[in-house]
């Protein structure tokens, strides 16, 4: 009897396991259509396995995880879980910038959709719980680590090492300089330059700190008797010195802090030279006249000296030398000033760190100080920002950027409602008809974009700003899927991983270059400026693969998870300026999508994956601490 209830028990757990198999089947192939995968059958097959092997893991481990992050775990997969079917349904079949309702909308939900989800989470669950587990299972092999237990020792940046890599990137840049000689001009670049050369009044629309900066070299130029084509080129060379000597820094900083050695350490030289200089992307990037690379590189030295600060917090140097505090405080000025949204990201990051000062009251001297500096020198700048561009700016006559740069996203839910004829009030009919005859809605508002509709030449800015939170407020209640889908398809590059369209974005050309044309010609940019030779060109193209911003997204969130089930809750301070980045763009975005929007997060990839492998040092300590206990 007793043996028939022992064969009963094993063929019980012997049916729930192949029904646990054939589950993470269904889920896989769920997960393998909503993620676009092709072919499908391969698709299948990798996450087939991945799901299975996933399963082994959590029913082997699952028990060593808190109740906390397994709700975190639950939170995130579900989330992440959402944004594949919004995403599925997300349908952008003409130009992301000038399409129509017609083109670009939300197509239909159905019953299968719920089906997917449900099965998707559990692949997905078991998939991140998984990876965890992974990491929690690591053992280290350093005596160093295992002897701080539960801090990670500070490494030296070797300096004449950061100087060759940076070298070493400037000149792999240096080629497409030469191609594409100036360097990328835009149609924001115009703007610019229309101010320098006094043919327009001076506007902070485009930030103002760009255009002084761009004007000094073309002005600098001129004094030796060069035009504008050779001040461009001047603020090319200075911007590759920038992001070279910052992704230098970003390099040597990964190596030196996390003490790689040996072998290790010039395979990840290596791949993060590869990843920064065999780039197309990264090497266009450094001469493309745009505000956004040297805002960029602010970011990534503010977010290194955070991580220094709060990371490290244990073991940092007692001196700080001068120049490293003068980067600091040029980079969070870079940050401030070279973008409109940039203040924003400031005052998020220095809350994070107040918060991490207040509950580490009990740290060294050398953190305190070192903190309150940061936090000091944040508040200062973010300060300073609002005196000059609101007094300062209003007493010399220079125009602040319009607030209808900001609200694109609101204008675009309001457009949304009348063209689609939602539920307004005769109030709120008279408001949108007082912006753009009511007639033109459907003809002017683009789903994917807001530009074309607050240029319009209909459009009336003093009318907008007049009323327009009660108004937004009034037609939100009353249409709030119209609102949500009008997010969406504003939104949606940033935070989806399966739209085609967020893996072949092309960041230069979508910004429609305007060398050789006229109105540049006419400055002095010679149209057949740089070498026009194809196969020079195919050699050096202007386009090159970049990790997607939707795909860093979710990168990051997880990463939170992951460091607060390693309870290092405060590090999330150091993901705080990423995180704020891509918020602001969530909140104001003008367009679906634009990496050079977020290019900062790219830049800072290896430091995410850096920090990873910190986690994964952590959980290591602590087993190998819990064992050398028992």
């Amino acid at each position: 009897m007793r043996l028939r209830r022992i064969e009963f028990k094993a063929n019980r757990g012997s049916i729930l396991w192949v029904l646990e198999c054939l589950a993470t089947l269904v889920s896989a192939g769920f997960l393998t259509a909503y993620l676009r995968f092709a072919p499908f059958m391969v698709g299948l097959f990798v996450f087939g396995i991945l799901g299975i092997a996933s399963l082994l893991k959590v029913r082997k481990g699952a028990d060593s995880l808190s109740r906390r992050t397994k709700v975190l775990l639950a939170v995130f997969s579900a989330l992440f879980d959402l944004s594949l079917v919004l995403g599925l349904h997300i349908v952008q079949s003409g130009s992301g910038y000038s399409g129509l309702m017609d083109a670009n909308y939300i197509s239909g939900y159905s019953a299968i959709d719920v089906v997917a989800f449900v099965f998707m989470f559990e692949a997905i669950l078991l998939m991140a719980t998984a990876l965890l587990l992974a990491m929690k299972e690591k053992r280290s092999h350093n005596p160093i680590v295992v002897e701080y237990g539960s801090d990670i020792p500070l490494g030296r940046i070797n300096a004449k090492y950061a100087v060759v890599i940076a070298a070493f990137l400037f000149l792999a840049w240096l080629p497409y300089l030469a191609v594409y000689y100036p360097g990328f001009i835009f149609g924001d670049t115009m703007m610019s330059v229309m101010q320098i050369e006094r043919l327009s009044s001076f506007s902070n629309h485009h930030p103002l700190a760009f255009t002084l900066s761009l004007g000094i070299c073309i002005k600098g130029a001129n004094l030796f008797g060069f035009g504008m084509a050779a001040g461009c080129a001047i603020f090319c060379v200075v911007q590759m010195m920038v992001l070279a000597g910052t992704f230098s820094y970003l390099i040597a900083w990964i190596v030196g802090r996390l003490r790689f050695a040996g072998m290790k350490k010039r395979i990840i030289s290596i791949l993060l030279l590869l990843y920064f200089g065999a780039s197309p992307y990264f090497a266009s990037l450094s001469i493309a006249l745009w505000k956004d690379p040297l805002f960029s590189a602010g970011l990534v030295i503010v977010t290194l000296y955070l991580a220094d600060l709060i990371v490290f917090q244990e073991h940092l140097p007692e001196l700080v030398s001068a120049k490293r505090i003068a980067v600091v405080v040029t980079s969070t000025l870079f940050v401030a000033f070279f973008r409109n949204n940039g203040v924003y990201i400031l005052t998020l990051t220095a809350i994070a760190l107040l918060i991490v000062a207040i509950r580490k009251t009990g740290k060294s001297d050398v953190f305190r100080r070192r903190a309150k500096q940061l936090l000091l020198t944040v508040t200062s700048v973010a300060i300073s920002f609002c005196v000059i561009t609101g007094p300062v700016f209003k007493l010399l006559g220079i125009a602040s950027s319009p607030s209808v740069e900001s609200l694109g996203i609101p204008l675009n839910q309001m457009a949304r409602v009348a063209a689609y004829e939602g539920d307004m009030t005769d109030e709120d009919r008279e408001y949108l008809d007082s912006v753009l005859p009511f007639e033109l809605y459907p003809t002017t508002y683009r789903p994917c974009c807001t530009d074309l509709l607050k240029w319009d030449e209909h459009f009336d800015t003093g009318n907008f700003e007049e009323g327009f939170l009660c108004h937004w407020l009034s037609m939100l209640v009353r249409n709030p899927m119209l609102y949500f889908e009008s997010w969406e398809l504003q939104t949606f590059g940033y935070w989806t991983v399966n739209q085609p369209t967020d893996y072949s974005y092309d960041n230069i050309m979508a910004g429609d270059p305007q060398n050789g044309k006229d109105w540049v010609a006419g400055f002095g940019v010679d149209p057949s400026a740089g070498i026009q030779n194809e196969a020079v060109r195919t050699a050096f193209p202007h386009t090159g693969v970049s990790v997607p911003i939707g795909v860093l997204f979710w990168m990051m969130l997880y990463l939170a998870v992951v460091l607060i089930d390693a309870r290092k809750a405060s590090w999330l301070a150091v993901l705080v300026p990423s995180i704020g980045l891509i918020a602001t763009l969530l909140i104001a975005s003008p367009i679906w999508y634009w990496p050079r929007y977020a290019v900062a997060a790219q830049m800072l990839f290896p430091l995410y994956l850096a920090l990873f492998y910190c986690a994964a040092r952590l959980h290591s300590c602590q087993n190998d601490v819990a064992e050398r206990g028992k």
